[in-house]
């Protein structure tokens, strides 16, 4: 069961199997058992990032079932999973991990940009909206050119977007008392 083929699976939508990746096959030697177990981690962050890309929620919730899983990991992708569902649009996936403790929805790519930033970058509105509802979600986050958020969106004239901040700074005034909306 080498990586590209446990990926191959993930992104398929065909997750038989996954229920047994951290038992290495009978032919693997004892010496190999330990280097087979340090890569299945790897290997299911991996997976959580392309069923979180992907939308396969399915997937996502036998991932996520796993205590030792590094949920916030960039991995290969050079961001979270859960980053990558909220770039992608991928409403379900988004609502069912923003419910995990473990999940850094602040969580930065290299260049700063939080999951709230890439969701009003993208118009993904049903994401954007379960983001401001979670109290634990940093409106006032900037990347590193020093851009919020809404800072596209205003510049752009992107009204659902700067009505939806509106709205959300009127029922939680607190959480957005040093963000600016003109």
């Amino acid at each position: 069961m080498g990586n590209s083929y446990f990926i191959t699976r993930i992104s398929s939508s065909r997750p038989n199997g996954i229920e047994n990746i951290d038992h290495p096959p009978p032919h693997v030697n004892r010496r190999a058992v330990d280097d087979y177990r340090a890569n299945v981690e790897h290997r299911v962050e991996n997976a959580l990032s392309v069923a979180c890309a992907n939308g396969h929620l399915e997937i996502v919730e036998l991932l996520m079932k796993r205590d030792n899983l590094l949920v916030n990991s960039h991995g290969d992708y050079g961001c979270s999973p859960f980053y990558s569902a909220c770039q992608r649009g991928r409403t379900e996936v988004v609502r069912f991990m923003i419910k995990d403790s473990r999940v850094d929805v602040n969580n930065k790519t290299l260049g700063g940009v939080t999951p709230l930033i890439i969701a009003c970058n993208n118009e993904r509105i049903e994401v954007i909206k379960i983001l401001l509802d979670d109290e634990r979600v940093d409106v006032n986050a900037r990347d590193v050119n020093g851009r919020y958020a809404l800072s596209e969106s205003i510049e752009l004239k992107k009204n659902e977007i700067i009505e939806i901040f509106a709205q959300a700074k009127i029922s939680n005034p607190k959480k957005y008392e040093c963000f600016s909306i003109e």
